[in-house]
């Protein structure tokens, strides 16, 4: 198995992202949330961030994305090249996380949410 360096790391989950928020643009998504958590595995947060489980993934259409890990040292650790914010910073409510983290991206589209029914 060959082991990357950094930069390929970062290279990979580059393209990786940079394909999903061309996919959101040309659908009109203006963001997106990942959940991996006990009750609802999601691969998608490891594929796109790198970080094993357990944790919220936010991202829009413009590139801006963070990840809200319940274990920040092991995100700090195996997460490449995302923002990382601590999921206590929110009193852990994934609801007020999501909210607050698309504050910060300063998104110009009006937002319409849709939720899983899971």
């Amino acid at each position: 198995m060959k082991n990357y360096s950094q930069d390929e790391l970062k290279k990979i989950y580059k393209a990786r992202r940079q394909k999903l928020f061309a996919y959101m643009k040309e659908h009109g998504i203006t963001a997106a949330v990942f959940e991996d958590c006990e009750e609802r595995r999601d691969v998608a947060v490891r594929y796109f961030t790198g970080h094993p489980s357990d944790a919220l993934w936010i991202c829009s259409s413009d590139g801006k994305n963070a990840l809200v890990p319940w274990d920040e040292n092991l995100a700090k650790e195996r997460a490449v090249d995302v923002k990382i914010i601590p999921y206590n910073k929110y009193g852990r409510e994934n609801t007020r996380t999501v909210h607050e983290v698309l504050k910060t991206f300063k998104l110009k589209d009006k937002l319409k949410l849709e939720l899983n029914p899971s």
